[in-house]
């Protein structure tokens, strides 16, 4: 297995995707070692991808992993919250949620991690996320890192923007997509006039 692994480093890590249904990926429900080979892990419509989920944060098999795209699935608390305190998901950098309703409070893990301590690419589109969920930024070591933000098609109103506008730890964001959102032209300018921002590459 590790003479295998020496040999794909070579190999982009788009080569090296499984769904979290590829039946190869477990072992007596567990996430097998071929899982060590894997970058990128995708739930695509799944109806109860808590499971998975919890198996593949909580597996020391998942831990070269860095990314996960999760879309149009059924995850319940008990799988963000492995997710986001995951002590194994530790070279984890992007992290793709669409289409996703995330259950109360999840939005706030996402946000403000125990876990995934070199996310820097986290998108979470049209999942239910409001700006009360923003509240958890100024105290979370996340902002800092990121360097894509996408919360695209959820339910933000001016509040967000004005968390945003005052986040001076967001001065390595290169991209952030507040689009679909109802955020008004006032809160349009305040983002475009923030210091910190004035490199980020903003779709409002």
């Amino acid at each position: 297995m590790q003479d295998a692994a020496m040999r794909l480093d070579s190999w982009d890590d788009q080569l090296r995707r499984m769904t979290s249904q590829s039946i190869p990926l477990y072992r007596d429900n567990r996430v097998a070692p071929i899982g060590r080979l894997v970058r990128w892990i995708e739930f695509y419509r799944r109806e109860e991808g808590t499971g998975d989920l919890v198996r593949i944060a909580e597996s020391p098999n998942a831990e070269r992993l860095r990314g996960i795209t999760i879309h149009r699935c059924d995850i319940g608390s008990q799988g963000i919250t492995a997710l986001a305190s995951s002590p194994y998901l530790n070279d984890l950098t992007h992290l793709r949620f669409t289409d996703t309703y995330l259950p109360r409070g999840s939005a706030r893990e996402l946000l403000s991690p125990s876990g995934l301590p070199r996310l820097c690419s986290l998108e979470l589109i049209e999942c239910g996320v409001k700006s009360d969920d923003l509240a958890v930024l100024p105290q979370s070591s996340l902002p800092a890192r990121l360097v894509h933000l996408n919360l695209s098609d959820n339910l933000l109103d001016d509040g967000a923007a004005v968390i945003l506008a005052q986040l001076t730890t967001l001065r390595q964001l290169q991209t952030l997509d507040l689009s679909k959102n109802g955020l008004s032209s006032a809160a349009h300018k305040m983002l475009a006039q923030a210091p910190h921002l004035a490199r980020t590459r903003l779709a409002l």
